[in-house]
């Protein structure tokens, strides 16, 4: 029977305290992005934070096993594994680190579209596919190829590999993600002092001003907060990746502390960060409300919480001056191009009225001409005049409506008609039988009514003058 080989608890349960911790954080960041999918997954960020923490869920589990999938036989404290746990427990672990590679990937997506000014649909299309790619395939490459070959054994409280061609790819791919970080947030950085003075610059208040300092100062917190959460999750594990290729394996014990004690947090800190934008926002919004009712809002309430629009406006605003430019050169074209097809239309409608007016028009000008000549043909082959006012009135409907309407040739013809108004006056007019043809039946009889009495009284003071004559 093999003797038990005492481990210090330390390296067997601080490492499982924190691998919790980060598993409760990345499961937290998938409920918040696929209990609002449909908004969230359009978005590059959120696509590649889904994708890590599943990656960091698999790699904390494997840490939180600890000691359990070593093999019993090495007699080591707490190992009731085999070969095959502890191979196993390898393989997620080397499959984390699909981690930093996603999180490089991260740092990429803010330089190109924040810096380079790249738009978030030709990333999505061009760039992203191969981050996911590379991301996924790399590490699951190494796992495989690392398990069949048989390179997992017990290495402290865990199963690893030391081997050298397996230590190497670590340090080199941690190496790689380091360096990927660190110029990308340099140029962020830059970036945002750079256009924050050239904004301060061009701002005509101490208001706009103190605005953009602080946007300035959020934005670089953020970034630093994210590159110092990046150097202390793998700093430590490549110290000691070094310190293996370079055959120091004695290694010191404060470094052995904090490599167990910040590598399995990577989760944790990504959920802390993620939600930080939210739950400063729900606070701000809500300050007479509780910490502990903010941080269930962010979690549990994720769909009904949307970020001003503010922050749009302000990520307009980090574009570079060209840029922006380009953007208001833009809206002027449309707002002038708007403006001409309001204007044509306006013209169009006129057009369009004029011509129904003059389709309307022309039939009852031709009808008031045609009258009006018959009139004077009447009047030249000495016709008798026309009937009194009276008579005058009883019109056609068709002839009133066109009399209403086209009021100067009812001028002109009162002109031409002085002397039978004055005649009017006086009640002596008859009409002649052509002209009573004309008129509708309902103004015959109207007109025969009328004019019996004047005929009568004609006659008679025709008789008086004959009488009086000597």
């Amino acid at each position: 029977m093999n003797r038990r080989v005492p481990l210090n608890p330390i390296f067997v349960w601080l490492p499982r305290a924190t691998s919790i911790l980060s598993i409760f954080g990345s499961a937290a960041i998938i409920f918040i992005i696929l209990s609002d999918r449909q908004r969230k997954l359009s978005r590059v960020k959120n696509r590649f934070m889904l994708f890590m923490s599943f990656f960091d869920i698999f790699q904390s589990i494997a840490m939180l096993v600890g000691t359990a999938a070593i093999p019993r036989s090495t007699g080591m404290g707490g190992a009731i594994g085999s070969n095959g746990t502890c191979a196993m427990q390898g393989f997620f672990i080397t499959l984390g680190f699909a981690v930093p590679l996603y999180n490089a990937s991260l740092n990429l997506y803010y330089t190109l579209t924040i810096s380079f000014s790249m738009r978030h649909n030709k990333f999505a299309a061009t760039i992203e596919p191969f981050l996911h790619a590379a991301s996924i395939l790399l590490p699951l490459s190494m796992a495989i190829a690392f398990a069949a070959l048989g390179y997992y054994r017990p290495v402290g409280g865990l199963c690893f590999t030391i081997k050298k061609g397996p230590v190497m790819t670590h340090a080199l791919l941690i190496g790689f993600c380091f360096f990927a970080s660190f110029l990308a947030m340099i140029i962020i950085c830059c970036t945002m002092i750079r256009q924050s003075m050239r904004m301060r610059r061009y701002s005509y208040s101490p208001t706009s001003a103190s605005h953009y300092e602080l946007e300035r100062r959020e934005t670089i917190l953020q970034a630093v907060l994210y590159t110092l959460v990046f150097c202390l999750t793998y700093t430590f594990p490549f110290v000691r990746s070094i310190q293996s290729l370079l055959g120091i394996f004695n290694v010191a014990f404060a470094v052995s502390v904090l490599t167990v004690l910040l590598y399995p947090m990577q989760g944790f800190w990504n959920f802390v960060f993620y939600i930080r934008p939210n739950l400063k926002y729900i606070r701000n919004t809500n300050p007479d409300r509780s910490f502990q009712w903010a941080f269930r809002e962010v979690i549990f309430n994720a769909q009904s919480i949307e970020l001003p629009s503010g922050r749009r406006s302000m990520m307009i605003r980090r574009r570079p001056t060209s840029t922006m430019r380009a953007v208001s050169t833009v809206e002027s074209s449309l707002q002038e191009a708007r403006s001409e097809q309001h204007r044509e239309e306006t013209i169009e409608e006129e057009e369009d009225f004029a011509q129904l007016f003059s389709t309307v028009e022309a039939p009852l000008s031709e009808e008031i001409k045609e009258q009006h000549r018959e009139e004077i043909i009447e009047e030249e082959e000495g016709f008798p005049e026309e009937a009194p006012p009276q008579i005058r009135r009883l019109q056609t409907s068709s002839i009133r409506a066109v009399s209403t309407m086209e009021s100067p040739f009812r001028e002109e013809s009162k002109q031409q008609h002085g002397e039978e108004k004055i005649e009017e006056e006086d009640g002596f007019c008859e009409l002649s039988p052509h002209q009573l043809r004309r008129l509708p039946t309902s103004s015959i009889r109207a007109v025969s009514t009328v004019e019996s009495p004047l005929r009568e009284e004609r006659k008679q003071q025709h008789a008086e003058e004959i009488m009086e004559e000597p």
